[in-house]
């Protein structure tokens, strides 16, 4: 009696878990199987309850009438498996009541046969008391094993349809799958061992009660048809960012789709140390407790990518992990580079037209300064010649004349200089390189300056001979050339000799105008081709200037393919040279 009692608990507490997981099933979220696992585990209480019953029962009547009663649960269990496994794994709904309506023809059938005519299909041929095992002894019909042996084909099928259609699923569904294979496989092996008499013990409803527990702990404990965690790892695997799950010795236990795409680890490498395939990560061989909450950005050598790591730590005590979060900011990387880098261009063309500004206002300031001189110079004489000019001796009116043919041309010099720098801004002064003689622009551009000279009793000394070829436009040249050789001139002391050299490399030739003159000292020279400062002294004789040639003169020389090269000593004088390109096309030079 003992024993049977003990059957019989085990049997009533797996009815009270049966209605537990019918409730908690009641209130849960629809999902694919609902109905039919609820009329499920409806008849898995009705069937633990009868067997109860059938276990306690005092008389040999009163075990036969629940034993029946288990036989008609039995009849049951395959079909509202069947129909839970085919909704289960996404069939087409009227595909499935439609197959389920034809099944349950055949239990149907079988129920109304076993009532009303058992004698005839026999399903029970006797029943009678163990005293032995204490429990009822049925010898079976024929029908009976026919039921059964449907009932088990049903329950197969589901159980590989279950398998095959979805065991691919996601890994909270691949949960639910298992646990429901391995409890629907514990009461068949247990009927396979009752049936054939291997044991003594009642096997069937201790498999029950292990098969309903499993169930149970699936449903209430995991949630397994519950749609939370089922979304929580669809949008684990849909999301764009890598997630890598480390236990506390950084062994990699569990990553998401975007992991295998942006980080190349596999399902196969769960189970390595993570620093093995990213070395990066070897920071993390401090405590997993140290990295709460840590946000870094992280470039992966062997992704070439940068990514934002957001690293948190999972569990409490002796159960502790790392859940680490990688989203792909390379674009967003390379957009700040580009940013950066604009915004340095952009200060630094800022800081160039400041510059600029700040030299055009100085040098319109010194311009108008110049250009007040020679005006002056003419508004007064003209003024005593239009008063005077019948008082005065002719000599005196012909030194006026010559003061105003100076000042003019002075201020006409300017004006021009002024003209040629601004077209020269403007990118408007036409560039034509040619092969030129630069013997022949020397002696064209002195013989222009020989009154200059004159005035002063300078001579000239050259080495340029025929022979020596250049590519240059012929305009630049003799703009730098002339500025070159007048300024020789301005600084030059009475009396004083300018040499002009030619000399070549092997793609260069080198033009240089030495004098004798004032010099000037290293602070001068860092000047001399800035904008807006007055550094062009006074000549020897008073001559003054606007220190625009020589502005012009480097920008033509660059122009060109060339530059300019200053030596100078204070009380030496001073040797500017320029280079030219010997040959080329249109191509070679820097338009």
């Amino acid at each position: 009696m003992m024993i049977s009692s003990f059957y019989s608990i085990i049997m009533m507490l797996s009815t009270v878990l049966s209605v537990l997981m019918l409730e908690n099933i009641r209130h849960t979220s629809s999902f694919l199987g609902k109905r039919p696992l609820s009329l499920l585990l409806g008849v898995l209480v009705g069937w633990c309850f009868f067997a109860a019953m059938e276990i306690s029962a005092s008389t040999l009547g009163v075990c036969i009438f629940w034993a029946k009663m288990i036989f008609v649960s039995n009849l049951c269990f395959g079909v509202l498996y069947l129909w839970f496994v085919l909704e289960f794994s996404r069939l087409d709904a009227a595909v499935v009541r439609k197959w389920i309506v034809w099944l349950s023809i055949f239990p149907l059938f079988a129920l109304t046969i076993a009532f009303i005519n058992s004698m005839q299909f026999p399903v029970w041929e006797g029943f009678r008391f163990d005293a032995v095992r204490n429990m009822l002894v049925i010898d079976y019909g024929v029908w009976y094993w026919i039921t059964i042996g449907y009932q088990l084909l049903l329950v197969l099928t589901g159980m590989m349809i279950l398998y095959t259609k979805c065991i691919l699923r996601s890994p909270n569904s691949k949960k639910a799958i298992w646990i429901l294979l391995s409890a629907t496989i514990l009461p068949l092996l247990a009927s396979l061992v009752y049936l054939y008499g291997i044991t003594l013990l009642r096997v069937i409803p201790l498999s029950i009660f292990l098969s309903v527990s499993l169930v149970f702990y699936g449903i209430v404990r995991l949630r397994m048809f519950d749609l939370i965690p089922v979304a929580r790892h669809k949008l684990i695997d849909k999301m764009h960012g890598a997630m890598l799950v480390l236990d506390m010795d950084l062994r990699l236990r569990d990553i998401n789709n975007s992991a295998i795409k942006l980080l190349g680890v596999t399902k196969k490498d769960i189970g390595i140390q993570i620093v093995s395939r990213i070395s990066e990560f070897s920071f993390l061989n401090a405590q997993p407790g140290s990295h709460e909450d840590l946000n870094l950005d992280m470039y992966l050598a062997q992704t070439d990518k940068w990514f934002d790591i957001t690293i948190s730590a999972l569990g409490k005590e002796e159960n502790r992990g790392l859940l680490i979060i990688l989203r792909d900011i390379s674009a967003k990387k390379r957009d700040e580079a580009k940013l950066i880098q604009l915004n340095s261009e952009l200060t630094a063309q800022t800081e160039k037209l400041t510059v600029l500004n700040d030299q055009k206002n100085k040098l319109f300031s010194i311009i108008a300064h110049d250009l007040k001189n020679p005006f002056h110079q003419i508004i007064g004489f003209s003024d005593v010649l239009a008063k005077n000019a019948k008082k005065l001796p002719l000599d005196e009116i012909e030194d006026i004349a010559i003061t105003l043919l100076e000042s003019a041309t002075h201020g006409k010099h300017i004006l021009e200089d002024l003209l040629t720098w601004s077209r020269s801004l403007m990118h408007s002064i036409p560039f034509n390189p040619e092969l030129l003689d630069p013997a022949e622009y020397f002696h064209s551009v002195v013989a222009s300056m020989k009154p200059l000279a004159a005035k002063k009793n300078i001579s000239f000394e050259s080495d340029i001979a025929s022979g020596h070829t250049l590519f240059a436009d012929k305009n630049m040249f003799a703009v730098v050339l002339r500025n070159f050789i007048g300024n020789a001139i301005k600084f030059s002391h009475p009396g004083g000799k300018i040499t002009v050299q030619c000399s070549e490399t092997e793609e260069l030739c080198r033009i240089c105008v030495i004098d004798q003159g004032l010099g000037m000292d290293a602070e001068h020279m860092s000047k001399l081709f800035g904008l807006g400062q007055k550094k062009s002294t006074t000549g020897t004789m008073g001559e003054t200037g606007t220190g625009l040639g020589l502005v012009l003169c480097k920008e033509f020389a660059e122009q060109s393919g060339g530059e300019i090269l200053v030596e100078s000593e204070p009380g030496k004088g001073s040797t500017f040279c320029f280079t030219v390109p010997k040959t080329g096309n249109d191509q070679d030079i820097n338009l």
